[in-house]
């Protein structure tokens, strides 16, 4: 099963528009438990941007963050770092109001910062959220809305 992610303005569709809607995902949908949710990382990505990503998004985000610092993954789990979480309490914890695209793009302006200021680590990437699980919680995800 394919699936399609649509922006709406294509060259806002690069790595890193890619990358800060993963990991504002990522980060609105931690919680104190440390529980991990992939079908609420999809859910908020399609809230936040209308669009349901893709494996190939979503690989090619969590590579980028992860090789930044951004991120961690610890087995099929995925947590933003302290680095992220200091920027971004910071950036937005005084915000009566935040809209969702504004985030992302101040989101999208810091990784391009810590992209240039720290060394990101080149190395071989291996997802342990595979093509099949992303796929699987895709379809559980749209299955909510069928049921309605």
């Amino acid at each position: 099963m394919k699936y399609v992610s649509f922006i709406g303005i294509p060259e806002l569709m690069d790595k890193y528009f890619v990358a800060s809607w993963l990991i504002s995902s990522i980060f609105h949908t931690e919680n104190n438990s440390k529980d991990f949710n992939l079908i609420n990382v999809i859910a908020y990505a399609d809230y936040s941007n209308h669009a349901v990503m893709t494996y190939d998004e979503f690989f090619d985000g969590l590579k980028h963050l992860i090789s930044i610092g951004l991120v961690i993954q610890v087995e099929k789990e995925l947590f933003t770092t302290e680095l992220y979480k200091n920027w971004w309490n910071a950036r937005f914890q005084n915000k009566k109001r935040i809209y969702a695209l504004k985030e992302i793009s101040d989101v999208e302006k810091f990784i391009r910062k810590i992209e240039n200021t720290n060394n990101c680590r080149n190395f071989d990437f291996i997802a342990e959220i595979k093509q099949t699980d992303f796929e699987k919680a895709i379809q559980l995800y749209l299955n909510r809305f069928e049921n309605k």
